[in-house]
């Protein structure tokens, strides 16, 4: 099988954010109730005009900026005609000249490495609906007709499974980022197929397209059981046929469920009831700029120019406010590593909760009171429940807290510590005194757990080593 390259392309459609469907006013709700969010237009009654939502139109054109893509001047839509129980109108309003063209996306792995997949389009349609079957009937719920998708088509730049599901990861991450999906798998607002094909030194084979992937696992999975059954066929000397294929996650195979060439002619008629859009530099450049920076950009800011963990920055950059805020004190001449500390460890809660009444101002106060003093992780989770309970300023709780650590253990708490460990683990003290010096890390944990006792680990061992 390693004379066969495996070359895989994907096609993803994302379901938008907005309140209202691609063509209509109706509203869309996921696990509503069964055809409770439909209207006229789901049920394709006769003479219902399109709508469209100009909110979709931004979503594909902040989408493509990212990717860096062509976008188009001027947008038109088609009808895309074939007949289907979940499709009523006979037809699919969707895009043959795409609203963005080429680009690529940059996929970063956790070695630090990355490599570029290349985008063919990305363009704009509807959602058909929901077709439910059982052994005695098909029903149909229309909730999910008319919801407005983006169609992201790769070209067949992607070389293993691991690459298809760390582009898939981080193409959803920078979705999430510019808020425009939720891209929930389990929810339908993220589907993917998927394109596998292999290629000798001197031959290229058909290529077969896997159906309505659940999961970034499930990607990962039947690539590669697809793969290794192309390569069994071409090593017995079977032909390989252009299908479509389903993945079987339970008993780990793909099997057909129709041959490519059963495809019908769409017969793609321009949608006359909607008039062709322009789209201006002016528009695109002004939706570029109240975006401001990308994912990618603030990732890579964070791993490379200031050396900040890979699983950490991804977690920073889970959200525009953290990331913003984070580079804010960094920019600032803050340590990143001690902001990320303070914004990323105990106080995370606090200061990214809805109602946070913690400000920056404070905030900028509290770091410079930090890099003044060596404070443990210990006295910041005291600021933090204390934050909470006293709405006192973060600085004057830190300073509350670093002068009662100065206050020394007093020695009836070292008599009462040494009591609680004679009585109820003499065995291991006298194991301890007799070299086994491992059971120091026993003893810490044994009394961080009394209740009532309130002593900074790291003055816990000081303190056990006295006693002992």
């Amino acid at each position: 099988m390693t004379n066969y390259k495996l070359v895989v392309g994907l096609e993803i459609h994302v379901q938008i954010n907005i309140q209202e469907k691609a063509f209509s006013v109706e509203t869309y709700e996921c696990n509503a109730i069964p055809n409770s969010q439909t209207g006229l237009w789901s049920y394709a009654c006769p003479g219902v005009m399109p709508s469209l939502s100009y909110q979709l139109i931004a979503s594909a054109i902040k989408l493509g900026s990212v990717f860096s893509s062509d976008i188009s001047n001027e947008i038109y839509f088609s009808r895309k005609n074939y007949f289907y129980p979940d499709m009523p109108k006979a037809y699919q309003l969707t895009q043959t000249n795409p609203i963005c063209k080429g680009g690529y996306l940059r996929v970063f792995r956790s070695d630090k490495t990355f490599f570029n997949v290349d985008f063919k389009e990305v363009h704009i349609e509807e959602d058909s609906a929901k077709s439910n079957h059982n052994q005695k009937s098909s029903n149909l719920d229309f909730n999910r007709s008319g919801v407005a998708l983006l169609e992201i088509v790769t070209e067949p730049d992607i070389y293993s499974s691991a690459d298809a599901k760390d582009f898939l990861n981080e193409l959803k991450r920078n979705i999430q980022f510019l808020q425009i999906s939720e891209c929930e798998m389990e929810k339908g607002s993220l589907r993917c197929d998927v394109n596998v094909s292999v290629i000798s030194e001197n031959h290229k084979y058909p290529r077969t397209e896997i159906k309505n992937l659940n999961s970034f696992s499930a990607v990962k999975k039947a690539i590669e059981i697809e793969y290794n059954r192309q390569c069994n066929l071409i090593s017995l000397g079977n032909d390989l046929k252009e299908e479509t294929l389903v993945y079987d996650a339970r008993n780990k195979k793909t099997f057909s469920i129709r041959q490519k060439g059963e495809f019908m002619d769409y017969r793609f008629l321009p949608e006359n009831d909607i008039l062709p859009i322009l789209i201006t530099e002016e528009d695109i450049c002004a939706l570029i700029q109240i975006e401001g920076k990308m994912y990618a950009d603030y990732f890579s800011s964070l791993i490379y120019k200031y050396q900040i963990s890979y699983l950490r920055s991804r977690e920073i950059c889970q959200k525009k406010e953290y990331v913003e805020l984070v580079l804010y004190f960094i920019e600032k001449g803050f340590e990143p590593k001690l902001v990320i500390k303070v914004l990323f460890g105990v106080l995370k809660d606090l200061i990214f909760c809805n109602n946070s009444e913690v400000y920056i101002d404070e905030l900028e106060s509290f770091l410079m009171n930090l890099e003044q003093s060596q404070v443990s992780d210990y006295i910041l989770k005291k600021v933090f429940s204390a934050r909470i309970s006293r709405k006192d300023k973060l600085t004057n709780l830190l300073n509350e807290f670093i002068k009662e650590e100065k206050v020394p253990i007093f020695e009836e708490q070292k008599i009462i510590l040494s009591k609680y460990l004679l009585y109820n683990f003499p065995e291991e003290i006298n194991r301890y005194k007799a070299g086994e010096k491992k059971l120091l890390g026993f003893f810490i944990g044994k009394i961080r757990h009394i209740d009532g006792v309130e002593i900074d680990p790291s003055k816990i061992r000081v303190l056990l080593e006295e006693i002992l």
